[in-house]
């Protein structure tokens, strides 16, 4: 933490928060209250007087996950694992990878990032659609993903990562924390799928991992070992691919702090190939979104995560205007 005067009347309140210790729905409830503080202190008021007293705290849910693990029903997620990984789909082989990725003997890669926006109109769109079809906008954007993966992998398996909030018991809403998980979601694209059969797929898919998602993929790691579920599962990594949906940034009104929050996304290393980070803001003229990919700089030229932004664009509008279409047809620039 510092904080910096630049002028008689100007600060800057620098804070840096370590991933490991607290998520993104963590950052809001952080920030909400540092400004109720702050103004509860401009006015005169007791330090802590404008926070609502907790129920349970971060000690408790983690008992509460202890107590879980000795359950039944930590069997019973184990073993949907199990049959969610095995046998595990062959490694996704992008078209222009420089190795292998089953030949790999590291764990962290130099990594970069792009960025892109979806318009008013196409999250609009998208919103829509998803209405229509009882799904979630994370489904189908995640229904996209898996198009685009399928068309320049040609796999018609594929299993995606999506961090979930793990904040399933009542209480939790207002802690402060990390609740995320790794959830895999294991998507069939055989046959051909047009993009509104793909959208069920996907939708099934997503629920299936949302009833097990008390226990993720590094639980079951630690359950029964690494090295056990790689023999298991054949391979170091059974999903290459993550798509992170955030929730919208924060956004206070108060007449002498804005906030910006920046996170470092040049020059970072990452664990995976492919993370698509993806949000929505709203602004007075309605919603839009934000998003972008961060890859590895060893498998991708900059030039080729451009163009896969250009050819998810195409995909999410055509799954918004014409949901018939064959996802192998789509006019793509691959």
């Amino acid at each position: 933490v510092k904080l910096l005067r630049l002028t008689e009347d100007t600060w800057i309140f620098i804070l840096y928060i370590q991933h490991i210790i607290i998520d993104a729905a963590s950052q809001e409830i952080f920030i909400r209250e540092l400004f109720r503080l702050y103004e509860s202190r401009l006015s005169g008021g007791e330090k802590c007087s404008s926070l609502p007293s907790l129920p349970y705290q971060y000690g408790d849910f983690s008992a509460w996950q202890r107590k879980f693990y000795n359950q039944e029903k930590l069997k019973e997620t184990l073993e949907y694992y199990e049959n969610l990984l095995v046998p595990a789909p062959p490694c996704l082989k992008f078209k222009d990878d420089q190795l292998d990725p089953s030949e790999e003997h590291v764990n962290i890669f130099s990594a970069s990032f792009e960025g892109f926006e979806l318009s008013y109109s196409v999250t609009e769109r998208l919103n829509e659609l998803s209405r229509q079809n009882n799904i979630t906008l994370f489904t189908t954007l995640l229904a996209a993903l898996a198009a685009l993966l399928y068309r320049y992998t040609g796999c018609e398996d594929l299993m995606i990562g999506a961090p979930t909030n793990k904040r399933f018991y009542k209480g939790t809403e207002q802690l402060i924390g990390y609740f995320t998980g790794q959830s895999i979601i294991r998507i069939d694209v055989t046959g051909k799928p047009n993009c509104s059969t793909l959208l069920e797929r996907t939708k099934y898919a997503v629920q299936s991992a949302l009833e097990h998602q008390e226990v993720t993929y590094g639980q079951v790691v630690n359950a029964i070992g690494k090295k056990n579920v790689n023999q298991a599962i054949g391979q170091k990594r059974p999903y290459r691919v993550i798509l992170n949906y955030l929730p919208r940034p924060v956004n206070f009104n108060a007449a002498d702090i804005t906030i910006y929050s920046e996170e470092q996304k040049v020059g970072q290393s990452m664990g995976r190939d492919l993370t698509m980070p993806i949000w929505e803001e709203e602004t007075r003229d309605g919603i839009f979104m934000r998003g972008g990919f961060k890859y590895r700089t060893d498998l991708f030229e900059r030039e080729t995560i451009q163009r896969m932004i250009k050819n998810y664009k195409t995909l999410l509008n055509t799954i918004t205007t014409d949901p018939r279409q064959s996802v192998s047809n789509i006019n793509l620039d691959l």
